[in-house]
């Protein structure tokens, strides 16, 4: 992979974008907070991970593929989604994700669009507490 400056232009796996996008996209988010909670309550439910941890369990995963949406929170047309195999998205949490540089505001769901974790900016990985992972 490249620089960290284009990790847009090196997010690996299958991009999916038009009206497919928008409704899958969508039903991500929604299950990121199933119970319609304010952002601050729903924050203090999340389980946060070390980068070991999460790969960890990603490892042990039956799953082989997975949802990789991308959010820029103050620009909507930078957001991204992508189906990823599991070494891609192992791979690439692992180049993107550091206490040190930050990370990306991730949401990585499973295939039936359920949500199992997010990063965001500041390298922090959090579990979401209805996730099987």
């Amino acid at each position: 992979m490249s620089a960290r400056k284009n990790f847009l232009d090196d997010i690996p796996g299958k991009r999916i974008e038009g009206e497919q996008f928008d409704r899958i996209f969508n039903e991500i988010y929604k299950s990121e907070n199933p119970q319609n909670l304010e952002p601050f309550d729903r924050f203090c439910e999340l389980v946060e991970l070390t980068l070991e941890e999460i790969v960890a369990r990603l490892r042990e995963d039956y799953r082989e593929e997975y949802y990789f949406a991308y959010t820029k929170l103050n620009n909507s047309k930078w957001n991204r989604l992508y189906i990823m195999n599991k070494t891609e998205l192992i791979q690439y949490i692992e180049f993107c994700f550091d206490y040190v540089f930050g990370g990306l505001d991730i949401t990585v769901a499973d295939m039936t669009y359920q949500a199992l974790f997010i990063g965001n900016h500041d390298g922090m990985l959090f579990k979401i507490p209805e996730s099987e992972l």
